[in-house]
């Protein structure tokens, strides 16, 4: 599942000079690592830290996993001339801390190291409906960082406001872009349904599916390049990820979002340890990344939620009173699970059923 595919990629920000010695490499998001974060921490602990920053949360777990499975070398001439001339850029050292997102934290586990969140003082003030976010199978392998929403946004000149799931499917004909997500898709339904989207019972997928239908001559695509295609107007509305479409409307005026009012998908970001590396700076890091003031900079500076209310008098008011960042309905709101095996098979079905149409 793609995510915020269209963030910008900003590489080290002149921290990955490479001028001093490194202690800790981190690869994180461009939009998750404040301002200033690099030196304070080094005045705090002596630690030299190296952000590597990415502008795709799928560019991280590629990365961490090309750390324990080399991708295989492709007979690409003019590829191997340019990298011999004009090398890529790359961290002095293998990171031995990693921003994830939620989607690929399963698939990441072969590559991780289990963690005592005990050693992580901070952790205990995460909000208690989020304590077992990245838990799996009984054992912790991400500590929850930020979050944000699925969200629908829509061209004010072209649609109508938009307030609910269930308005799309009086939206415009063949102009609705959704995400090609199966989780996702089938979440708008099963909101709508009044279901959880992480629902064991079978026939709730099943009547997902047959409302899923009837939204489909109202569609354009599916694709999780959706921005492209809403701002040159070729659809009308989409729905996709905060960190895109929050950004998207601040900067053009055209674009409404709203996040429906039945619930929707949460999306999140978590701070895990590769297999190889040193847990010690991991916890050190970690832990102060955890300050209440750091993370009320992380959600001021980048307008993204926080699992951690007591930062929440540290975010500027203008951020914490939006109700685009901090939803009423956050409680109506779920992060994406894993399903038992059987019923993944079954969604996967539905799934393809949906997409021949």
């Amino acid at each position: 599942m793609k995510r915020r595919p269209l963030l910008f990629s900003l590489l080290a920000l002149g921290a990955c000079g490479g001028q001093e010695p490194v202690d800790l490499t981190v690869e994180t998001l461009a939009q998750a690592w404040p301002t200033g974060e690099t030196e304070r921490f080094k005045a705090r602990t002596g630690i030299r830290v190296q952000p590597w920053l990415k502008g795709r949360p799928e560019e991280t777990f590629k990365e961490l996993k090309a750390q324990f499975e080399p991708p295989p070398k492709q007979d690409d001439v003019w590829k191997e001339l340019t990298d011999e001339f004009f090398p890529p850029p790359a961290p002095t050292a293998p990171p031995g801390v990693y921003l994830l997102g939620d989607a690929w934290l399963t698939q990441a586990i072969p590559y991780l190291q289990p963690l005592d969140p005990k050693r992580l003082k901070r952790l205990s003030s995460l909000a208690p409906q989020w304590q077992k976010w990245g838990w799996i199978e009984d054992r912790c392998y991400g500590i929850p960082y930020r979050l944000g929403t699925a969200m629908i946004a829509y061209n004010r000149q072209r649609a109508a406001p938009i307030k609910s799931w269930e308005a799309l499917w009086q939206g415009p004909t063949r102009r609705i872009t959704l995400p090609d997500s199966p989780r996702e898709v089938f979440a708008i339904a099963l909101k709508r349904l009044g279901y959880s989207l992480n629902s064991p019972n079978p026939h709730h997928w099943q009547e997902a599916y047959k409302l899923l239908q009837t939204l489909q001559p109202k569609l354009l695509t599916y694709s999780s390049d959706y921005l492209p295609i809403l701002l040159t107007e070729d659809s009308w509305v989409a729905v996709g990820w905060s960190a895109d479409l929050y950004s998207a409307a601040q900067d053009n005026p055209e674009i409404g979002v709203t996040i429906p009012e039945e619930g929707t998908s949460l999306w999140a970001d978590f701070w895990v340890l590769p297999r190889k590396a040193s847990a010690d700076p991991f916890y050190r890091l970690v832990d102060y990344l955890l300050e209440p003031e750091i993370l009320g900079r992380l959600s001021t500076q980048f307008s993204v939620i926080n699992p951690y209310p007591n930062s929440y008098p540290k975010i500027a008011a203008e951020v914490r009173q939006d109700p685009l960042i901090f939803p009423p309905m956050l409680d109506r709101c779920e992060l994406i699970q894993p399903l038992s095996p059987a019923l993944e098979r079954q969604v996967q079905d539905l799934w393809k059923a949906l997409r021949r149409g």
